[in-house]
């Protein structure tokens, strides 16, 4: 984030630097490794962090996120993942509460491979247009350590 950060200028200028210091290729590569990591995931913090870079990348522009694009196939994983956890009844508080939020963005879910994810698509609907207060799930603690995405929950309310 700081290379994203120091790069100034007009801003067809900072998503060339952004491209040309790899730092979209970066972004790219940490999704896909989160989306790899989902099935021993116990602590849910890979699908926070994969699923926080998914909805960050449609959220911010990339010469602000230093996220360019995402591979649609780990973005699937991620999604179907969820839809399992919800479907099961697995989710931790943590990560409902970050889901709950996303949802309420409305274009976060609405991509056509998403679906059949029916468990996951009914909490989406379920959580459109929220009102969201002080997140008393989040560890806010802790989120300094936890990349971006700490970052971003931080600046809510840390």
């Amino acid at each position: 984030m700081r290379v994203v950060e120091s790069v100034s200028g007009p801003i067809e200028y900072q998503t060339t630097q952004l491209a040309t210091l790899g730092v979209y290729d970066e972004y790219l590569s940490i999704h896909k490794a989160y989306s790899r990591l989902l099935i021993d995931d116990s602590s849910q913090e890979a699908v926070k962090r994969a699923l926080f870079i998914q909805w960050y990348c449609l959220a911010e522009p990339s010469f602000l996120s230093g996220i360019w694009d995402i591979d649609p196939l780990a973005e699937l994983a991620v999604c179907t993942h969820l839809d399992s956890l919800l479907r099961d009844g697995q989710m931790d508080a943590e990560l409902t509460e970050m889901l709950q939020y996303y949802a309420s963005w409305e274009y976060g879910f609405q991509c056509p491979d998403f679906q059949h994810l029916l468990a996951l698509q009914s909490f989406v609907t379920q959580w459109m247009n929220g009102d969201f207060g002080l997140f008393s799930s989040l560890r806010m603690s802790d989120m300094a350590n936890r990349g971006q995405m700490g970052r971003y929950w931080l600046s809510w309310g840390g």
